[in-house]
């Protein structure tokens, strides 16, 4: 599956579609509750309410990492992969190599990327 790493986005997102696909080929997602949130674009132009927030397992690479993921209905890419997931992993985006990368269980990863 083809996402988006947005340093900018303080949060990380998921499409509607994407959630039900995922949901129909019976991957285990954890559900949260989700109290009156609003997504508002970085200029402000606009609005949405989100209505749910799941906990996904995904991979990067090799590697299992889990996060929890705003529904929304949506976006150019089905998946955007937020600040709030590279600070909690410590992940670093590293523009000359194009790669992601990060240390797990004590060892340096990269996962090449496109632009």
């Amino acid at each position: 599956m083809k996402g988006v790493t947005d340093t900018g986005s303080e949060i990380s997102l998921i499409t509607e579609d994407l959630y039900a696909r995922l949901l129909s080929q019976g991957l285990e997602m954890l559900e949260l509750k989700l109290l009156s949130t609003v997504l508002v674009t970085a200029f402000g132009s606009w609005s949405q309410r989100i209505k749910k927030q799941v906990y996904i397992p995904f991979f990067i690479g090799d590697d299992c990492f889990e996060h929890v993921f705003l529904v929304y209905g949506q976006l150019i890419e089905s998946l955007l992969i937020g600040a709030d997931f590279l600070q909690e992993y410590g992940l670093v985006v590293n523009f000359k190599t194009n790669c992601l990368m990060y240390e797990m269980e004590g060892s340096m990863k990269e996962c090449k990327f496109t632009n």
